[in-house]
């Protein structure tokens, strides 16, 4: 059965330097912050570039989740749980997703 990893924590916590170790089998962990820092570098300056490369970043998001569930493939992300913290638990295990809770402090 495939898994759902989401590694949650606030900001500056250090998920993004321990995510690929907590991540099993070496699935490679989505990391949004990269994602957007890369597209936001990417576009023209505007009043609309924080805007794009949001949208840009979590259409980036989407797209890879629904390749995973469409692959039958275990899938990892890091959130800082700001907004909607259940959703994307609630997808993956919608598509019978293994979906369990384990704490693991960082430090």
């Amino acid at each position: 059965m495939p898994q759902l990893l989401v590694i949650a924590g606030c900001n500056g916590a250090g998920k993004s330097s321990f995510s690929q170790v907590l991540s099993p089998d070496a699935v490679e962990v989505f990391d949004y912050d990269k994602h957007y820092l890369g597209i936001y570098q990417s576009l023209i300056p505007t009043e609309f570039q924080e805007t794009m490369a949001h949208n840009m970043a979590f259409g980036e998001l989407e797209k890879q989740i629904q390749e995973a569930i469409d692959q039958r493939q275990s899938f990892s992300y890091e959130t800082n749980f700001n907004s909607t913290p259940l959703h994307w638990p609630a997808v993956f295990k919608k598509n019978h997703y293994e979906v369990n809770k384990v704490n693991k402090p960082l430090s």
